[in-house]
């Protein structure tokens, strides 16, 4: 990715970003980037059909490439198979062609450029853009998982999600013990088979970017391929192959399915080529969180209110946490999970983000997203204030309003500045109704006790609370 134009107040760190997408992956990162809470507002060239009508009556249309501005209305979508973003929204700039108020969409990909413009670009975007715009960052992997049934898949495993480019299906029969066709039909099953997974790798692997290519699979049938491989390649002469096979690590996986590839990261023999790589990395403190879960429970925890507690008595040593939670959280939720990563960046502690679109991002998600590994074991949150925050819903407030005035607290990065409802200055539960609930200034401030008390309980249940 690269940065075309950078406009941040130090003060209250509102501003612009212009940024260009040059690979899928830095579209995924400019997706995790947007959000509808507060809006951010999207810039960026399009096409639109526009229609034109003559002094004689007669109507002719055109396409007109031009520039809208739109605020975001709902939430975007990705489609990681198109490596596209869905961007919808409200126009809020005047136009020629376009009327102020209506809506429209965009679709961003690959070689395009788009500005953003947020309230806030607290801590968490800039280490993301940080990160995206680093030239040193690790190249990407790729993966084949097989097995004897006649089951592949050939993945890329960039460094925020894992896309299946080829998923390979054939039937090959079994050996027959009574009759010699039976073998020779399996022979060439599996000649078909490895004939498959061969083009995929030639047509979907880019050797100049990828790094390591991983084959594995259960019992020899891995050796077997790339023993296949190279021998094909030698025969066809296929130079892409034949120069890059030192780059083909083959492990132990125990199926052709995907999530088999967490297991091929995992292999001691292929750690030191996967160091540099962030999934490696990630996969690695996900599997030490999973073995201290079993070994040493008490050093393990997750959930937010038992992670921030740990984090409180400054035991967490590493922080796994899923980006899809800053995501899809409103905005004072989000201010916590912030404020949760510098208190632990500040306590010497490490941070380890994981993507919704890896699998270990989906196990993390599972435990709720949040999960630490800890210095030392604390004690656990008392059941008995627990069954006080759920008779007295007010207490949540307490905690909620806490996290966002820690992170509300001036400076660039961490949301100070401009004072808004929901952050550092909200102090009642009207002021955070007000700011997480659409238009609720025109509602009535003055509900009664029992339906107060039932929709705190429910943004309680959306915060995983």
């Amino acid at each position: 990715m690269r940065i075309i134009s950078k406009r941040i107040s130090a003060k209250n760190g509102s501003g612009t970003l212009r940024l260009s997408a040059d690979t899928s992956s830095d579209v995924w990162h400019i997706f995790n980037l947007l959000q509808t809470s507060p809006p951010d507002v999207v810039t960026m060239s399009t096409v639109r059909k526009v229609k034109q009508s003559s002094a004689t009556g007669s109507v002719s249309s055109s396409k007109v490439r031009l520039t809208l501005t739109l605020r975001l209305a709902v939430a975007p979508l990705f489609d990681h198979e198109a490596s596209t973003v869905r961007i919808s929204g409200v126009n809020v700039a005047e136009s020629q062609h376009v009327k102020m108020g209506s809506y429209h969409t965009f679709t961003l990909g690959v070689q395009e450029a788009v500005k953003i413009e947020k309230d806030c670009w607290d801590q968490l975007h800039l280490d993301r853009i940080a990160e995206c715009t680093d030239v040193a960052r690790t190249a990407e992997l790729a993966g084949v998982v097989l097995q004897q049934t006649g089951l592949g898949h050939l993945c890329l495993i960039a460094e925020h999600m894992t896309v299946t480019k080829a998923r390979v299906e054939v039937n090959i029969p079994r050996k027959r013990a009574d009759a010699a066709w039976g073998d020779k039909a399996q022979k060439k099953g599996v000649a078909r088979f490895f004939e498959l997974l061969y083009q995929a790798v030639v047509n979907h692997v880019d050797f100049a970017n990828v790094k390591v290519v991983l084959v594995g699979g259960p019992g020899f049938i891995a050796q077997d391929f790339f023993k296949y491989l190279c021998e094909e390649a030698r025969r066809k002469d296929d130079r892409a192959v034949l120069d890059n096979k030192d780059k083909f690590v083959v492990v132990h996986a125990s199926s052709g399915h995907k999530h088999s590839l967490d297991e091929a990261l995992l292999d001691e023999g292929v750690r030191s080529q996967l160091l540099e790589t962030k999934v490696a990395r990630d996969v690695a403190v996900l599997d030490k969180f999973m073995r201290m879960l079993d070994t040493d429970a008490d050093r393990a925890q997750y959930g937010a209110v038992h992670v921030r507690h740990a984090c409180d008595q400054g035991a967490v040593e590493t922080l796994l946490i899923s980006d899809d939670i800053f995501r899809s959280a409103p905005t004072l939720q989000r201010r916590a999970h912030a404020a949760l990563v510098e208190d632990v960046q500040a306590g010497g502690g490490s941070v380890a983000t994981f993507s919704g679109m890896h699998l270990s991002g989906r196990t993390l998600g599972q435990l709720g997203g949040i999960a630490a590994i800890l210095r030392f074991p604390v004690h656990e949150v008392h059941e008995e204030s627990s069954s006080e925050e759920e008779e007295d819903p007010d207490s949540y407030f307490s905690y909620a309003v806490k996290e966002a005035a820690a992170a509300g607290g001036g400076g660039k990065g961490k949301g100070g500045g401009k004072a808004e409802a929901g952050y550092g200055d909200v102090m009642d539960k009207d002021a955070y109704v007000a700011t997480e609930v659409e238009d609720d200034e025109e509602r009535d401030l003055e509900m009664d006790r029992e339906k107060m008390q039932q929709r705190i309980k429910d943004d309680m249940s959306d915060f995983g609370f």
